[in-house]
């Protein structure tokens, strides 16, 4: 299911300060029916500002405390890349090293 609510309120004082913990000074995005619906979504990371050099979970919160366990370690688990990939990153990083 993909969360309806248009408005993308933080239902409960508890997940309010527990989102803006976790956000700091960055601004929260809400996951909502908008964000669902596109096949392909584009993360800008071409200016130093929108850089994604860091974990995915330093960027994705749950509120739930089993929900955001369970996706974070599916990704930890399942989600990798392919042997080629890291075959020829290997064969870079040793001729740049040479």
């Amino acid at each position: 299911d993909t969360y309806k609510d248009t408005n993308a309120e933080i239902k409960g004082g508890a997940n309010r300060e527990a989102v803006e913990q976790f956000c700091g000074t960055r601004k929260p995005i809400f996951y909502t029916q908008e964000l669902a619906s596109p096949v392909i979504l584009h993360f800008d990371a071409f200016e130093e500002k929108h850089r994604l050099l860091a974990h995915f979970y330093n960027f994705v919160f749950f509120t739930d405390p089993a929900i955001d366990n369970h996706f974070k370690r599916f990704v930890r688990d399942f989600m990798h890349y392919n042997d080629k990939i890291f075959c020829a990153a290997g064969k870079i990083v040793r001729l740049i090293q040479q």
